[in-house]
């Protein structure tokens, strides 16, 4: 149930959203083509086919999130974006953020059921599977153009990993910077940051653009009752919080042709003991860096075929320093190349084939585990994938169009799979579309999961892939020129989970196919678009994740989230936002129960226009954004992993941070 300070401001919060309202009466006169529900349908989407297509013309549930979005709530990373999401939540256990969709997030998955893409590149690391979320994730939001979220299964485009979403971030080309951009911020507990971009498009069309950033956070002392005594001082970890990373980006686009290239690097400590570490011991941290280089081409070859091909490197290093009795130390390397190739062709006006194949080869994968006395652990599996697929969407009458696809991978070193999806799509006229749609997903054991890693884990040699099975039926409804409201209901089995368990007779760490999971839901969302001066969202979503072999709940799965969001502009230059999202109890690994909560939070964008020159000039390059997050400083935990000995982590209460961004 929500607890009683939680429940204390939920009353208060209508009457905010109220006050906010009418100051946005006079505001409604002007009109934005950017914030419009008609430039929101008609925002061209790529995650869903590979090549661009509507929302309305997508065969699968996407939701976009629009740089105007992440500007206007103040949105810092990927996870708080992605957080306003219908049936999309968070959890953070102090070193990791990870994200549930429909009730489905396992503790210390590292969100390996995800599919992570940056501009359609695969960002999953090739050692755990691990898309990076959080502060982790690198991404400057301040760089994006749009979001682009598939839920349900995505296999049959994408392959491994693509199970419950696939999550694609499009980055701003250069003539969409169209200039210099430096950017500087202040955070709670001493946190820091400064960025910069910039871009450009010369008279041929070439666009460059280039970004940088590096973000500092101290941290916080942190209290974990389940070491309340004297010899673990007392439950304190005294600035064992800390986080810094850094990244830099560049990317180069010229009739058709794309190169981009991405580092990001990011070092933060472990102040929870997670592995039963010493409490309280200094030292301990993890460290992940990830690089990329990728040229591709798309364009016509001919007047109904579209080619997309692009070659790339991926590398990912990571290292690890554990306090024990005996320090340990572990690392992991991952280098992988790779190549993949679309066809688009249109053999009739209602008729669109896409065939594609892809060839990835893990030239490196590396792991080391040094723990004195223990002898140094050191494994290496490389490996090649292999795949293939095909699609065909049919316009079969103006209302009526179906879609099938297939995808094929083979594994060097893992068993192979093929994966279906198709859909069907009823639009009787063009406010309204019905989806039908089913799909298989799966996902290979990663390189951890299938050779086991360090003296702590043991090796399970009949370890499987695992899938899942989904259908769901979407309507989406357009309710004149500034709403659009969606509902969906679905149902997924997953089956022969990978689950990391502790086998109680030697203590050791193994991942196991642990059997299965069964869920049906529904959500219910609308989005208001009321041009520059007034935007909102409301979602709704329940869903009952249960254990196939013993119908209980799913540890780290909410039944229940209502997510409400508001911005309006109440003065030139100033626009608050309001979000409120409730979630109920989760369930932890220790059978215990977190309680439910209601967080919100708040952003202000202030950008001074003021007549003049000098300084006065100077203000009108100038934004600055304030966002408040967990206002009334709500108490709330979310679950842990079986590495915990804290059935749940507590989170923060209020914190701030404020940005100024320059802008020429």
């Amino acid at each position: 149930m929500v607890s009683r300070r939680a429940r204390s401001w939920i009353l208060p919060i209508p009457l905010a959203l109220a006050l906010l309202l009418p100051q946005t009466a006079e505001a409604q006169q002007q009109d934005a083509a950017g914030l419009s529900l008609d430039s929101l349908l008609n925002t061209p989407v790529s995650t869903a086919a590979k090549y661009s297509q509507t929302i309305t013309e997508t065969a699968g549930a996407v939701t976009i999130i629009t740089a105007e979005d992440i500007s206007l709530f103040g949105y810092r990373t990927l996870a708080q974006a992605l957080g306003s999401v219908r049936g999309f939540y968070t959890s953070y256990d102090r070193n990791f953020t990870y994200l549930g969709v429909r009730g489905f997030g396992r503790p210390t998955d590292y969100n390996n059921r995800i599919l992570l893409l940056i501009d359609g590149h695969v960002m999953n690391e090739g050692i755990w599977g691990a898309a990076q979320l959080g502060g982790e994730s690198g991404v400057d939001l301040a760089t994006v153009e749009r979001i682009e979220i598939l839920r349900g299964p995505g296999s049959a485009l994408y392959g491994t990993g693509a199970m419950f979403a696939v999550i694609n971030v499009i980055t701003q080309s250069g003539s969409q910077v169209a200039g210099f951009e430096v950017s500087g911020e202040a955070r709670s507990y001493g946190g820091r940051g400064t960025s910069v971009r910039m871009g450009r498009q010369s008279e041929s069309g070439l666009e460059i653009s280039a970004a940088g950033f590096y973000d500092d956070n101290p941290g916080r002392d942190l209290f974990f009752k389940e070491f309340d005594s004297p010899a673990t001082n007392n439950g304190i970890a005294q600035g064992l919080d800390a986080e810094r990373r850094q990244g830099v980006s560049a990317r180069l686009d010229f009739k058709g042709f794309t190169l981009h290239g991405r580092y990001t690097g990011r070092t933060k400590a472990i102040p929870t003991a997670s592995f039963d570490q010493i409490f309280d011991a200094s030292g301990a941290q993890t460290r992940d860096d990830h690089a990329f280089v990728e040229a591709k081409y798309e364009g016509g070859l001919a007047a109904k075929v579209t080619l997309m091909a692009r070659s790339y490197f991926d590398g990912y290093w990571y290292s690890g320093n554990y306090a024990y009795a005996q320090p340990e130390t572990e690392g992991a390397v991952n280098r992988t190349l790779g190549s993949e190739a679309t066809l688009t062709w249109d053999p009739v006006s209602r008729n669109r084939l896409i065939v594609g194949a892809e060839a990835r080869r893990a030239i490196t994968a590396d792991y080391f585990d040094q723990r004195a006395p223990t002898p140094r652990y050191d494994l290496s599996a490389p490996g090649t994938v292999l795949s293939a697929y095909l699609e065909d969407q049919l316009q079969i009458t103006p209302w009526l169009s179906a879609l099938g696809g297939v995808r094929h991978d083979s594994y060097s070193n893992a068993e192979s799979a093929t994966t279906p999806r198709a859909s069907l799509t009823i639009a009787p006229n063009p406010g309204t579309a019905f989806r039908l749609a089913y799909g298989s997903a799966f996902r290979a054991p990663n390189v951890a999961e299938a050779f086991g890693l360090s003296a702590g884990f043991k090796l399970n040699a009949q370890l499987r892939r695992e899938q899942v099975r989904t259908a769901e039926l979407t309507w989406q409804q357009r309710l004149g020129s500034r709403l659009l409201g969606t509902a969906s209901v679905y149902n997924y089995r997953v089956l022969g989970l990978i689950d990391l368990t502790q086998d109680p007779v030697d203590s050791l760490f193994v991942y196991d196919n642990v059997g299965g999971v069964k869920t049906t839901g529904f959500e219910i969302g609308l989005d208001a678009r009321f041009g520059a001066a007034l935007r909102g969202y409301a979602s709704y979503s329940y869903q009952r994740a249960r254990d196939l072999g013993t119908d209980s709940v799913m540890s780290n799965s909410p039944a229940a989230m209502l997510k409400l969001g508001l911005s309006g502009a109440i003065a030139d230059g100033v626009r608050p936002s309001l979000e409120v999202h409730y979630e109920s109890s989760r369930r932890t690994v220790y059978q215990t129960t977190t309680d439910a909560f209601v967080l919100t939070s708040a952003s202000l964008q202030f950008s001074p226009r003021l007549s003049g020159s000098g300084i006065a000039r100077l203000a009108d390059h100038i934004e600055l954004g304030l966002r408040l997050d967990n206002i009334f400083d709500v108490r709330y935990a979310n679950p842990g992993g079986v590495e915990h000995i804290q059935p749940a982590i507590p989170q923060d209460g209020r914190t701030f941070s404020l940005r100024a961004d320059l802008k020429f």
